[in-house]
């Protein structure tokens, strides 16, 4: 059972629409796995790019993993006028759905009901109101007004399932929008493909969320999370983590924004006010089971302040790492007690 120790770096600078990561590989090798190879699937889905390395006995499942993206696709995005969620959207009260669309669905709805709404997928015409679509034009002002009329159709409560396949609407006017759960979702959707493969060591990251797993190879997969600066290097580490057999999403408010009148706004939008938020989070990092959650709870905890955040990761045991600025403007790193096992530094 005496091995070789073989270190790999795999300097994965992950363009995701609302983070980063690099991603680092240690393995240790020995006879009895040295029939397992890397396969290293690299790709564009959701709007951003993906990245899927596994062991495996010299199979490549680049067809499957493309078919599964395809159909989440039809289901979930916003790139495709035939998708089922543009066909909810464009609704007057329902809409017959899938399995994945029903999936993210409850999933946001769970995250939601955690969250007192500070997730909410129903705020698809607030980021339509502030220019972060591409059917939005640039604005030169902010008409407040209109602003206050779009509020009222947002709440994740007007919108309903009955039985398995048709969800509806309190009105025309509700549009969802699944940007900050379908990615962590899909990226679930593969690692079971996987493991339906008796495929137990890998690596999936789709659009900067990631899951890992390690059984039989005995590695560890290494994540860094950035500095929540608007500059990409790599070794801008904020932290590294250990991930094994569990899920790493960040949300960030520092790279992805608009300008209105002169005026900078992030892309985090709070569904209470309407407006992009202007608190003091600058980075959250969430580890979970589930890569949807990890994906949704980062997201919603960009909207909450820390001490919201604090109170709902404690009562539900959500493993967090955030990066906020105190009251005398001084940058902070706040780890929960599980997420702190998981760090190097």
């Amino acid at each position: 059972m005496t091995g070789v120790f073989l270190m790999k770096m795999y300097v994965g600078m992950i363009l995701g629409a609302r983070n980063i990561f690099f991603i680092l590989l240690v393995l240790f090798s020995c006879n009895r796995q040295s029939d397992k190879v890397l396969i290293n699937n690299i790709g564009y889905a959701q709007g951003t790019t993906y990245n899927i390395k596994y062991y495996s006995d010299n199979l490549d499942f680049n067809q499957e993993i493309d078919s599964i993206l395809n159909v989440i696709d039809f289901s979930l995005s916003h790139y495709l006028d035939s998708s089922l969620i543009k066909e909810f959207n464009n609704s007057n009260a329902f809409s017959i759905i899938d399995k994945h669309f029903r999936n993210v669905y409850l999933d946001s709805k769970h995250v939601s009901d955690i969250t007192f709404g500070a997730f909410d997928c129903t705020v698809y015409p607030l980021i339509n109101f502030w220019g972060f679509l591409k059917t939005k034009q640039t604005q030169t002002s902010v008409n407040y007004d209109y602003l206050d009329s779009i509020l009222n159709h947002v709440s994740y409560k007007n919108i309903w399932l009955e039985g398995d396949s048709i969800l509806f609407k309190k009105n025309k006017h509700i549009k969802i929008d699944f940007n900050g759960i379908a990615q962590g979702y899909t990226v679930d959707v593969v690692c079971d493909f996987l493991e339906q493969q008796n495929i137990f060591d890998y690596l999936v990251e789709i659009g900067g969320e990631v899951r890992a797993h390690n059984r039989l190879t005995g590695k560890k997969w290494k994540i860094g999370i950035e500095k929540p600066i608007k500059e990409r290097s790599f070794g801008n580490y904020a932290s590294i983590v250990v991930l094994d057999s569990m899920s790493l999403a960040t949300s960030g408010n520092y790279r992805k924004f608009n300008f209105i009148d002169g005026e900078k706004f992030s892309h985090h939008i709070s569904p209470f006010s309407g407006k992009p938020i202007n608190n003091e989070i600058l980075s959250v990092s969430v580890i979970s089971k589930k890569c949807s959650f990890a994906d949704a709870f980062s997201s919603a905890f960009m909207i909450m302040g820390i001490d919201s955040i604090k109170s709902v990761s404690k009562r539900h045991k959500i493993d967090y790492f955030v990066i906020y600025k105190d009251i005398f403007g001084d940058t902070v790193n706040y780890f929960s007690e599980g997420f702190k096992d998981k760090i190097l530094f």
